[in-house]
């Protein structure tokens, strides 16, 4: 008998209670100010990509709404939130006990 896997769980980023007491989620609020069936279609590819096998779909990452066509440079604005984003996620996994990345 063969088991269905479960589907991967989908995170989101969210700022820690230290650096902004309000831990807005910079996804959550740009899905939230799309119109319903963007949201909705967006939704149901994050969906997909979850129930997937773990081959598919992989290496995609979805950062506070930004997007770029693959093999493009992005704005390097953009380039430096996800950077600042990345830092704050070592930084965080090294205060909860769990080895930071090394760069």
């Amino acid at each position: 008998m063969m088991t269905v896997p479960e589907p991967w769980l989908i995170h989101f980023f969210q700022r820690h209670q230290d650096d902004d007491p309000a831990r807005p989620t910079p996804t959550i609020e740009f899905l939230d100010g799309l119109p319903d069936k963007i949201a909705a279609q967006i939704q149901a590819v994050l969906e997909a990509v979850a129930a997937a096998p773990p081959p598919s779909f992989s290496g995609g990452v979805c950062l506070g709404g930004l997007t770029k066509p693959v093999r493009s440079a992005a704005n390097p604005r953009d380039y430096s939130r996800v950077r600042q984003y990345a830092d704050e996620f070592r930084k965080r996994r090294t205060v909860h006990g769990q080895p930071g990345s090394a760069r």
